[in-house]
C-alpha cells in the first residue's frame, strides 16, 4: 500500500523533467511517422516506368529550389498562421531546399 504514493510520485517527477512539450520528450519520436517502405514514382503508362526516367513523369514535382524560410529560436517565438494561404512572408529570408538551416547560417550546429 505504501508504494502506490511512491509510484506515483516518481512517474509525476518523470513527466516534469521531460517539460510539457512533445518535442522536449525524449519518449516521443514517432508522432504521424508513416511506416517506411520504397521509393516509388507513378508513371502515366507501364512503357514509361520501364523507362524508368522519373523526372520526366507528368506526376513529378520536384521541391528543390529556393524556399522562403525564417528562423524562430523558439516554437513561441514562430509566425503564427504562416501555413495560411493569406499569410505575408514579405521579409524573410531565402534557403536553398535541400539544405539545412544549420548550414545556412541559421541556430545552433548541432552535428
Amino acid at each position: 500500500m505504501k508504494r502506490l504514493p511512491l509510484l506515483l510520485l516518481a512517474a509525476c517527477s518523470m513527466l516534469g523533467a521531460h517539460g510539457s512539450n512533445d518535442w522536449e520528450n525524449p519518449q516521443v519520436f514517432a508522432i504521424d511517422r508513416l511506416a517506411p517502405r520504397a521509393t516509388a514514382y507513378p508513371y502515366p503508362s507501364a512503357e514509361e516506368a520501364r523507362v524508368g526516367m522519373h523526372k520526366n513523369s507528368p506526376y513529378f514535382l520536384s521541391l528543390n529550389g529556393k524556399w522562403a524560410f525564417k528562423y524562430s529560436p523558439t516554437p513561441a517565438e514562430r509566425p503564427v498562421d504562416f501555413y495560411e494561404h493569406w499569410y505575408n512572408a514579405w521579409g524573410w529570408d531565402s534557403i536553398p531546399v535541400p539544405s539545412n538551416w544549420e548550414m545556412q547560417g541559421e541556430g545552433t550546429e548541432i552535428y
